[in-house]
């Protein structure tokens, strides 16, 4: 029996369940994975608590010791020249036992044509999204990990421009277990301060299955210096597929290695029948320099 509720908690670990769905809500990326190894897991890891700092903008409370001094870059590249780029960096304050990190994350979705009612150019604009990250943890009794973030977000498109606040909590329990935990997350409570009025293209009903992911990451080598991760988004696969063309849209998959002082990761994924995008990751701690 206890056997059996290991593995069961073990399996715990490989989804995760959002009550949103994509195209519903403003500042919706914030929803897109900020490194290359979440991007290989399907989007989403609330229930680790390692050295990598950029877990804690999916859940605060992975926020650690272990992250302290470390500094981590991503950059994305999607399609039609839009970039994603996220940087953070962890610092551990050991007086009060708190864990801290600041991150930035910034979407260009590049430039735009004017175009009047019959097709004349009219010149070009740009449009962006940022979102500044400022987070913290704390551990209780060591068993339980409470965390919070808080994030000002800006908004340009074109001339409209909006600004908001958001905030996330989490937590993460460990159990007698070195291999056990179990995570739990509210995300991107929050909303618009300023308003550019925008409306959302469209609003569907999805069943119980699209508000899961399912994911893994196999650790290899004496000190874990290689990982093979793979992830599977229904929701992502649903609404991105084409019907009569197969394709890998929803699945995701990705490498990260340890070389020296360094970590690299590499993901790849698939969003369309078009191709995938790829994402990486460069991380070090400061504190070996």
């Amino acid at each position: 029996m206890k056997y059996f509720y290991s593995v069961f908690l073990l399996f715990l670990t490989t989804y995760s369940l959002s009550g949103q769905t994509g195209g519903n809500y403003t500042y919706q990326f914030l929803s897109l994975p900020n490194s290359a190894r979440l991007s290989a897991l399907g989007g989403s890891l609330i229930t680790v608590c390692d050295d990598d700092v950029t877990l804690a903008y999916i859940n605060p409370a992975s926020l650690n010791p272990k992250t302290h001094g470390n500094i981590s870059v991503s950059h994305q590249f999607h399609f039609a020249d839009i970039q994603h780029t996220y940087a953070a960096y962890g610092h551990s304050f050991s007086k009060w036992k708190v864990n801290t990190h600041v991150g930035l994350h910034h979407f260009n979705y590049g430039d735009f044509k004017y175009g009047n009612e019959i097709g004349i150019s009219e010149g070009n604009f740009s449009a962006g999204e940022t979102a500044l990250i400022i987070g913290a943890s704390k551990s209780i009794k060591d068993k339980l990990m409470l965390g919070v973030n808080v994030k000002s977000i800006f908004s340009s498109f074109e001339t409209y421009n909006s600004f908001g606040l958001a905030t996330d909590i989490g937590a993460i329990y460990f159990i007698d277990s070195a291999y056990s935990s179990l995570g739990l997350v509210v995300r991107n409570l929050g909303g618009e301060i300023s308003s550019f009025n925008a409306n959302g293209l469209q609003k569907e009903t999805d069943n119980l299955f699209r508000h899961f992911s399912f994911n893994g990451e196999f650790l290899l080598g004496k000190n874990q210096n290689f990982r093979i991760r793979g992830g599977y988004n229904h929701i992502q696969r649903k609404e991105l597929s084409v019907e009569s063309l197969r394709s890998l849209a929803g699945f995701s998959m990705g490498v990260g290695i340890k070389i020296s002082y360094f970590k690299l990761d590499y993901a790849a994924t698939f969003h369309h029948v078009a191709g995938a995008t790829n994402h990486v990751t460069i991380s070090t701690n400061l504190q070996k320099f």
